[in-house]
C-alpha cells in the first residue's frame, strides 16, 4: 500500500487586493501637506505608504507641537470590504472610524468622545483627492448623527505645489460644495 503525503499550502479565504481603488484615493494623498485652518496655520501632515501599499501612516503636526498619528487600511475581512483609520493623539485622544470614498470625496466616520467625555459621532469630509489642495470638513453630531455641528475646515497644502501657493479662499472653498 502506498502512502501519499500531500502538502497544502493554505490561502487566505480573503483576496487582499492593495490596488484596490480606494487604496489608491489614499496613495494620492501620500506626501507632505501644509495645513490652515480660518487663514491660519495649522501645521503639517506627512502621509506615507506602509505594508506595500496596504496601509498608509499619515503623522499630524500641529503649530503648538501638539501631535498624531493616524493608521489608514482597507479592511478587506470583512464581509463589505471598508476603509478604516485609528487616529490618537499624544493626549490619548482616539478615534476609529470606516471610510467611504465617492468620486474626489473620502468621508471618515466613527463614535468617539468630545474632550468633556460625552458620546459623539464624528465625520471627516475630504474633497478633492487627486489635487494639491483638499478640503477637510470636520462635523460633530451629539445626537447619533441626525443633526451635525462644524468643528471647522481645514485647508491642506501640497508641500512644493507650485500651481497656487494662497489657502482657499472662502468662495473657493464654498466650490466644494460647503
Amino acid at each position: 500500500m502506498r502512502v501519499m503525503i500531500v502538502l497544502l499550502a493554505f490561502a487566505s479565504p480573503v483576496a487582499f487586493a492593495c490596488d484596490d481603488p480606494r487604496l489608491a484615493a489614499l496613495s494620492q494623498m501620500s506626501g507632505e501637506w501644509q495645513l490652515s485652518m480660518e487663514g491660519a496655520g495649522f501645521g503639517k501632515v506627512t502621509m506615507t505608504k506602509s505594508a506595500g501599499g496596504c496601509a498608509f501612516i499619515e503623522i499630524w503636526e500641529g503649530p503648538g507641537g501638539e501631535n498624531g498619528t493616524s493608521l489608514h487600511w482597507l479592511d478587506a475581512q470583512s464581509a463589505s470590504p471598508v476603509l478604516r483609520q485609528v487616529y490618537v493623539d499624544d493626549s490619548g485622544w482616539h478615534i476609529e472610524a470606516t471610510g467611504t470614498l465617492n468620486g474626489d470625496v473620502l468621508e471618515y466616520r466613527g463614535a468617539s468622545t468630545d474632550r468633556a467625555g460625552n458620546d459623539v459621532i464624528r465625520r471627516n469630509i475630504i474633497h478633492g483627492l487627486g489635487s494639491d489642495q483638499l478640503l477637510q470638513v470636520a462635523e460633530v453630531s451629539r445626537d447619533g448623527g441626525i443633526t451635525w455641528e462644524s468643528l471647522g475646515n481645514i485647508v491642506y497644502q501640497r508641500v512644493g505645489d507650485t500651481n497656487k501657493s494662497d489657502p482657499l479662499t472662502p468662495s473657493e472653498a464654498a466650490g466644494f460644495g460647503y
